[in-house]
């Protein structure tokens, strides 16, 4: 009967549709919802401004205290990818120390777009979420491809932050998602229009809604961009070869054997961010960046406008990481140093490859070279075979030179092995970014003491110009620079043997190796080559510019072997015994291979950029 008599009650008294005065009884003179006192309407977090302000200042000096450390070293990315190694990171850091940098950037006012663009379980993801782990959380808003609408609707902010795109091949064509990833790339700002109901009219209104920037913006994807992406993001191949597998294999055993290492804490990186992003200088200038736009090659289409922006992003983000040991312009903003470009330089060594090789990577020419040196047809799984790969990854491959025509199938019946063969040649990429010695040279007026095409153009206007020596006074004059400086580069090519240096008349004078090297060159230059006459307005080819015969040289344009010319100075395979100093024959090994080295042509090493000497004759035949 109890229940019976409970079910048959009204249910305006019972549970929570009971009427308003039945619900005021219950409350009872002090219950219900508390009104907001005057003390806490103060804004929507109910603390005053002053408050909020003083928190973050707390806040930010107990940052500095746990990222000291990070603070004051020297190569901020060298303990960034110790971390990330320590903590499961397997194969190369350098496209994960690059996702790093381009999450710092996002305290620029023009921070960096990057996509990281490989096979199926390559591992493009893990590579972001290794830098991710060492960033705040709060600084990152991370969307997928099965929910992009949930860009349009978040209620977050995108100031000083980054937002991660995953899977961005999945993002559908003419959508609004679309729409404001496409204007999150052009503009790092959220920029988007959606159609609304008017209840007042009825009718159908389009407003536009924007998140105000400079927001930052990764993506991964399984295959390259389709436009307009491709020329807003700047491509990041992450390798999924035969190494990287088994490296990744082997971490994972160790970790199921518990033969690894203690996971290395990442709050004091966190705390690093939070410091850069409260207490540190945003403001970055690169005094050599006209210098750099000068010597960047002149192979690069329309795109370059937007890539080299993004190559200053990176030496501005690289700067910001160590503006502890950076100097201070006036103004207090950071300057950048040409180490700071050094490192970018190898960071964006490949992606820059790739925007002039038309997607061309090197894992896609070793591929059709193989097509090429087969006697027969080969199919997918002969490719995998002999490349050491997966046939997943050999059809990743297959994808771009099937579709650009640089292979054909032969095959016709579905389902069986295809017969594939070369069909049009592949594109030759002259393009390198340049040294940074070489821009520092430039920059200065002096070169750096090493043999190098620039220093030998230095070393012929001073035996023009100066054949009894110069002084440090007369060359700061002449190029526009600090005196104390120009007198320190002098004296770094004096203590190398560069120059020689009297002390009496303090002069700087050209060392006889040097005088006897510009004979030689002069004497073995070709006949046809003779130099220009007096007053001509034409420039001959022996006057052209430093920058624009390092530039022949890394495009691979003067073979002087094969014409029997006198050597590049660049290396020293054909130099006599007594060619140089004893410093610049014994401490310039590391530098002279990458002095000689043509454009990025093939990887027969593994290294972007890098052409051996058979991979030579191939491409020459194509």
């Amino acid at each position: 009967m109890v229940g019976a008599a409970t079910d048959s009650m009204p249910r305006s008294r019972v549970g929570p549709h009971r009427s308003k005065k039945a619900r005021g009884r219950l409350r009872g003179a002090g219950g219900g919802r508390p009104r907001p006192s005057s003390q806490s309407v103060r804004g929507r977090s109910g603390t005053p401004p002053a408050v909020r302000a003083g928190a973050r200042g707390e806040g930010a000096a107990a940052a500095e205290d746990d990222a000291r450390e990070l603070l004051d070293a020297p190569d901020v990315l060298a303990q960034v990818a110790e971390a990330m190694r320590t903590n499961g990171y397997a194969g190369d850091l350098m496209p994960a120390k690059l996702a790093y940098v381009a999450l710092t950037s996002r305290l620029l006012e023009r921070p960096m777009n990057l996509a990281f663009v490989a096979e199926a379980a390559a591992g493009k993801n893990w590579t972001v979420n290794a830098a991710r782990a060492l960033v705040p959380p709060e600084d990152v808003h991370v969307f997928s491809a099965g929910s992009p609408r949930a860009l349009l609707y978040t209620d977050k902010g995108f100031r000083n932050r980054v937002v991660v795109f995953t899977e961005a091949d999945c993002i559908p064509h003419n959508t609004a998602a679309a729409s404001a990833v496409r204007a999150l790339a052009e503009g790092n700002a959220l920029s988007y229009e959606v159609t609304t109901l008017n209840r007042q009219t009825g009718q159908f209104e389009t407003q536009t809604r924007i998140k105000p920037g400079p927001t930052a913006l990764i993506t991964t994807s399984t295959r390259p961009l389709r436009p307009p992406f491709d020329t807003h993001l700047l491509r990041v191949p992450v390798e999924g070869n035969e190494e990287t597998t088994r490296e990744v294999l082997l971490r994972k055993g160790q970790e199921a054997a518990g033969e690894t290492p203690p996971r290395r804490d990442v709050r004091p990186f966190q705390a690093f961010q939070r410091w850069l992003r409260e207490r540190g200088e945003h403001r970055v200038i690169v005094p050599f960046g006209e210098t750099l736009a000068e010597a960047m090659p002149s192979t690069f289409d329309a795109r370059m406008r937007r890539d080299f922006i993004q190559l200053l992003s990176c030496v501005q983000t690289l700067a910001l990481l160590h503006q502890r040991q950076r100097d201070r312009g006036r103004d207090g903003a950071i300057v950048a140093s040409f180490a700071d470009y050094r490192v970018a330089r190898d960071l964006l060594e490949m992606s820059f490859y790739l925007a002039a090789a038309d997607d061309l990577t090197p894992a896609i020419r070793e591929t059709v070279q193989a097509i090429r040196r087969a006697k027969t047809p080969p199919s997918e799984a002969d490719l995998a075979r002999e490349l050491r790969v997966t046939r997943q990854a050999i059809w990743g491959r297959l994808r771009t030179p099937l579709e650009k025509r640089w292979i054909v199938n032969d095959e016709r019946v579905p389902g069986r092995p295809a017969r594939l063969r070369c069909d049009r040649p592949l594109p030759e990429v002259q393009t390198a970014l340049p040294e940074a010695s070489h821009v520092e040279g430039w920059f200065w007026g002096i070169p750096n003491p090493e043999p190098s095409m620039l220093f030998f153009e230095f070393a012929a206007v001073i035996a023009a110009d100066w054949p009894a020596g110069l002084t440090a006074a007369g060359e700061a004059e002449r190029v526009q620079r600090d005196p104390e400086v120009v007198r320190a580069r002098l004296d770094a090519l004096a203590s190398a043997g560069y120059l020689d240096h009297d002390s009496i008349t303090d002069r700087y004078r050209l060392p006889e190796w040097v005088q006897e090297n510009l004979a030689r060159r002069e004497d073995d230059r070709p006949q046809e080559e003779a130099p220009a006459p007096q007053g001509t307005e034409e420039q001959q080819p022996d006057e052209v510019s430093a920058r624009e015969m390092d530039r022949q040289l890394r495009a691979g344009q003067e073979d002087d072997q094969s014409k029997g010319q006198a050597p590049a100075p660049q290396g020293t395979e054909d130099r006599q015994p007594d060619a140089g100093p004893p410093q610049a024959l014994g401490g310039q090994e590391e530098d002279r291979p990458r002095e000689q080295t043509p454009a990025p042509q093939g990887t027969e090493d593994g290294q972007p950029g890098v052409v051996g000497t058979a991979d030579k004759g191939r491409l020459d035949d194509e």
